[in-house]
């Protein structure tokens, strides 16, 4: 599965819409069509660091309006 249909299937990790899933994908510098199962442990690494702050930052968004 390419991984930018992976961010955004709702049974794998709910929430994220289009909109989070390319910033994700910008911020861990993959590319939306990679294929997820092949992915090396440090791009494993990088898309978590890059999911984690990319949610953090659009939940405290969201908070302050």
């Amino acid at each position: 599965m390419r991984l930018h249909g992976l961010l955004r299937d709702q049974h794998a990790i709910a929430g994220i819409g289009r909109r989070l899933a390319n910033e994700i994908c910008h911020r861990a510098k993959l590319s939306p069509f990679a294929n997820a199962s092949k992915l090396s442990a440090e791009e494993v690494a990088a898309l978590r660091s890059a999911i984690a702050s990319c949610i953090e930052e659009s939940l405290a968004y969201e908070r302050s309006r």
